[in-house]
């Protein structure tokens, strides 16, 4: 399968979950302003980090923002929620949801 669809190897490193999530929000900080997205990340603890490779799950994560938005596009008060937190057998833990 990984040949077929030429998924890349994963360069595992340490990942920030802050500064990640403040890379991409910067991404979508006009679109949501002006689609009037109300967006609420919360990183408990802040300093929060993780083993991933970065490009990847950073790609991921657009791709969820992404489609948060457009999904919310016919909603009356919009919102996007993101929470990482330490989450079951103490492995970090990222959830994104919308209403």
């Amino acid at each position: 399968y990984r040949t077929f669809t030429r998924i890349p190897e994963p360069n595992f490193t340490t990942v920030s979950i802050t500064e990640l999530l403040q890379n991409i929000i910067k991404l979508y900080q006009t679109e949501l302003i002006n689609k009037n997205i109300h967006l609420q990340v919360n990183v408990n603890p802040p300093d929060l980090s993780l083993q991933a490779d970065r490009e990847l799950l950073e790609a991921a994560l657009i791709n969820l923002i992404k489609n948060a938005i457009e999904a919310l596009e016919p909603i009356q008060n919009p919102e996007i929620q993101i929470i990482a937190m330490v989450g079951e057998h103490q492995r970090p833990m990222i959830k994104i949801s919308d209403n």
